[in-house]
């Protein structure tokens, strides 16, 4: 048996009674993201009656500023919210190293020194992983651009927008699984992170990198083996389950590469 399907066969084992956090962990940050867009389209609606009474012809002027206002506050909404992805993906990990992790895991960066402390992180992640945060997240944002944008003025969604809202949710769901695909030289930074091993932020990147450079070949076949399941989460209910699965699965990989870097050194 290969080190992918052992290493996968392993999740699935650690998730079994775990399932229902991992899963409730997933729909709280699903229900986070929603909420998020419906603040973000509040306060866009706000703003855009504002521009109307000043002035009335400045909204049919000038249609790409209202699209560009709501797809900022969107985005800083997003931003916002992932310390929430954080705490799933620690939650994943102690799934995945003590078979065992409560619910309330998703919300432990939540608390005012971390929560800062992991937007931090997190940000720099994506600064340092710029094109590939822009390949993950950019089909996910723009579909629910359009989407919001089409939705606007209407009194009672239609069916087809309220589906093309769950699939944008889906797609950026994907794009965080795909993001730390295409990231691979920082895939271990966020468990030292979560482990708290090194002092300083850019330690958990420059270990990380040296670390993947022995593991890469490995961390890109167990990946490969996952998109299928990955692929799934462009529908809902499917997502639900595909996601912590997947996030179980890398971080089992995480714990044994780091495990056998520090019994190696």
């Amino acid at each position: 048996m290969t080190p992918e399907k052992l290493i996968k066969r392993e999740a699935k084992e650690s998730l079994r009674g775990n399932l229902p956090a991992a899963v409730g962990a997933t729909i709280t940050i699903m229900m986070s993201f929603m909420a998020v867009l419906l603040l973000s389209s509040t306060l866009a609606s706000f703003i855009t009656i504002l521009l109307q009474n000043a002035d009335s012809n400045f909204i049919y002027d000038n249609p790409l500023i209202i699209i560009g206002i709501y797809f900022l506050l969107t985005v800083a909404g997003f931003i916002f919210t992932l310390p929430l992805v954080m705490g799933l993906v620690r939650l994943s990990y102690l799934v995945a190293k003590e078979s065992y992790c409560h619910y309330s895991q998703v919300f432990y960066y939540l608390k005012k020194n971390r929560y800062f402390s992991s937007l931090g992180f997190y940000l720099r992640l994506i600064l340092k992983n710029f094109w590939q945060a822009m390949v993950s997240f950019f089909p996910g944002l723009m579909c629910l651009l359009v989407t919001a944008t089409n939705a606007v003025g209407k009194e009672q969604l239609a069916i087809s927008d309220n589906i093309w809202y769950y699939i944008s949710y889906a797609l950026i769901f994907a794009g965080i699984i795909l993001f730390s695909y295409l990231s691979e030289n920082s895939f271990l930074a966020i468990y030292y992170y979560i482990e708290g091993k090194f002092s300083f932020t850019h330690l958990n990147f420059a270990f990380s990198e040296i670390k993947m450079k022995r593991c890469r070949k490995s961390y890109v076949k167990l990946n490969t083996s996952l998109l299928p399941v990955m692929l799934s989460c462009i529908l809902v209910i499917p997502c639900l389950f595909a996601i912590p699965y997947i996030t179980v699965t890398q971080a089992t990989s995480a714990k044994w590469i780091i495990a056998l870097s520090d019994k190696d050194e």
